[in-house]
């Protein structure tokens, strides 16, 4: 029989390339797993496997070896176990641990409704496996469950895949008719959810609507509207949370809760510039740092501010260009309000003549500017020395004016010219620069001496202004009429 089995085994291995060291190495890490094989150890070169050591019994002896004949690229096994014991008791010790194994996998089996549809067999450690399952994952998980027992050492696989529509329609359709029975099941606490959902929308519509109609938000309606919006949110939020709980359904709520995690930084990487945007139109909103028609200077960009959105704010430049900033970078710059203090200050520059009295020339030219209408006496004007210069000393005069009653620069301009006139009333020299040029070769020319100056016809002081001095709306009404055409919603206060 051995001459038999040889000869199957080089037939069949010759086909295969020759068994190296490791598969000595896999047999001897195998063997240990069976209990009466522990003691095997094995040694592969050329196709030859050298079995060595102990066994208890002649059929663990032939079991070693049968094992060690299948494996592909064997040619021929040199079988030098010993056996423990001459009697042999080892049939009825097999045939005990086959049913053993088999009463074990049957009764995992018999507890999944697809597995229990395997045939199974166990013969000498060998498990043969067969039948019909509806799914792929079926098969593999039945392979897997016989692996792990212990006691086995070789799984025939001969399970095939249920592909006739009949078969498959029926576990189907009792599939979908426990469903159906389960959900049957839960109405009442379906009912309960809905109810504590519809519960949450109602309660958070109130709410939002208390919020909305606040102090903080009175003057600020689209603001309102936001936060009312999103606390309206939260607690609809919040009741599909609870009712998630009620119907134990708590695996569904973290994953909605890290599904929306995750989505929410994806988003926000995505539109970083939007939502900060969006965030800085809020921030601006409550701080309110300029109203309508308030003359802004924001980075590099002068003008009256039309509006203020979500995503940017809009001004007027004083040339009637409208300008878009990003609220990002409105929160981020420096902004110079010139409105929101009504009293704001203009100077100028007067120069006079080295020989003048400076003490008078400052009491003539304080005189001037408190004498005009459109100046405030307090804070009153002044005038400083700015420099002194080669031929004249320069002044720089200081008055305040109330922009609410008076245009600044039209103030200004009135100032600079009384002043001019109340000097050559009063015989202040403002000198031109005077340059001195030296001839350095040739003849010298003769220079005739320079008579007394002609007198200078001055024409009269007027007291009457001008230019108008009362506030030129010109630009508010563009921003008017800009708001009032495209009636986008504002964030600033009525």
């Amino acid at each position: 029989m051995q001459i038999w089995m040889y000869g199957s085994w080089m037939a069949a291995a010759l086909a295969a390339e020759p068994a190296g060291p490791e598969l000595g190495e896999r047999l001897a890490a195998l063997y240990p797993h069976v209990e009466r094989l522990r003691d095997v150890k094995a040694e592969a070169r050329d196709g030859v496997v050298t079995l060595s050591g102990r066994v208890p019994s002649t059929n663990a002896r032939d079991e070693a070896e049968r094992i060690a004949a299948e494996r592909e690229g064997v040619w021929f096994v040199d079988n030098r176990l010993e056996v423990d014991q001459p009697t042999d008791p080892g049939p009825v010790a097999q045939v005990s641990s086959d049913d053993r194994i088999e009463e074990q996998i049957r009764a995992v089996f018999s507890q999944v409704d697809e597995l229990a549809r395997i045939e199974l067999g166990v013969e000498s450690g060998v498990v043969h496996l067969g039948g019909r399952v509806l799914e792929t994952e079926s098969r593999e998980q039945a392979l897997a469950l016989v692996r792990g027992v212990e006691g086995v050492v070789f799984v025939d696989d001969d399970i095939e895949q249920v592909v006739e529509v009949s078969e498959r329609l029926g576990p189907a359709a009792r599939a979908l008719m426990e469903r159906l029975r389960s959900i049957a099941n839960h109405i009442p606490l379906l009912l309960v959810g809905v109810g504590v959902v519809a519960i949450g929308w109602a309660a958070g519509r109130g709410a939002s609507a208390l919020a909305a109609r606040t102090h903080v938000f009175s003057r600020r309606p689209l603001l309102g509207a936001m936060f009312a919006r999103v606390l309206h949110l939260v607690f609809v939020i919040g009741a599909i949370v609870l009712a998630l709980q009620v119907l134990d359904a708590t695996a569904l709520v973290g994953a909605v809760l890290g599904t929306a995690g995750i989505a929410g930084l994806a988003v926000g990487f995505a539109f970083k510039d939007i939502v900060e945007n969006y965030l800085a139109g809020i921030l601006l909103s409550l701080q309110q740092p300029f109203s309508k028609n308030d003359l802004v200077h924001i980075g590099d960009t002068q003008g009256v501010v039309v509006r203020l959105t979500m995503r940017n704010t809009l001004l007027l430049t004083l040339d009637g260009n409208n300008v878009y900033l990003p609220n990002a970078m409105v929160f981020n710059s420096a902004l110079t309000n010139f409105t929101r203090n009504p009293k704001r200050r203009f100077d100028f520059q007067v120069g006079v003549s080295v020989d003048e009295d400076l003490s008078e020339v400052i009491r003539v030219g304080v005189e001037t500017l408190r004498g005009m209408e459109a100046t405030l006496d307090d804070p009153p004007p002044h005038i400083w020395i700015d420099e002194l210069g080669e031929s004249n000393v320069v002044l720089r005069m200081y008055a305040w004016v109330d922009q609410r009653s008076h245009e600044m620069m039209s103030v200004r301009t009135e100032a600079i010219r009384q002043v001019k006139d109340r000097f050559d009333e009063v015989g202040f020299d403002m000198p031109e620069p005077i340059y001195r040029v030296s001839l350095r070769s040739g003849p010298t020319p003769s220079i005739p001496e320079p008579g007394p100056p002609a007198p200078r016809r001055r024409p009269p002081a007027s007291a009457a202004p001008v230019v108008p001095l009362a506030v030129q709306d010109s630009v508010s009404r563009q921003a008017d009429a800009e708001r009032d055409r495209s009636g986008e919603p504002d964030l600033l206060q009525e």
